[in-house]
């Protein structure tokens, strides 16, 4: 079981940016970087480093149902933009500490 997760949608090789800084989040917390959720059934804290409009509507709709399982003990949410639609709310909601950007 990893203790700490970095949540982002593209692996650093693939994109800089958010991508990037989530690596360097990684790094610096002794957490492994993520761009999905399979293969894991608990970690006690989730850091999403989210950039709002790279993710689908599909893809917000996953990650709100990742958060609300409970797999997570802590979230917290980093976000870099917001669309300010009811999927953002929720998962802003959802999440046990919100920094936005």
């Amino acid at each position: 079981m990893f203790k700490r997760l970095v949540y982002s949608k593209h692996l650093p090789n693939q994109r800089c940016g958010v991508a990037y800084f989530a690596d360097l989040l990684a790094k610096n917390i002794s957490a492994k970087q993520v761009n999905s959720f399979h293969g894991f059934s608990r970690c006690s804290e989730l850091f999403i480093n989210m950039d709002i409009y790279e993710l689908s509507e599909s893809e917000v709709f996953s990650l709100l149902k990742f958060v609300i399982s409970g797999n997570a003990k802590k979230t917290i949410l980093l976000m870099h933009d917001y669309r300010f639609t009811y999927l953002e709310d929720e998962l802003v909601k959802n999440c046990d500490l919100v920094n936005p950007h």
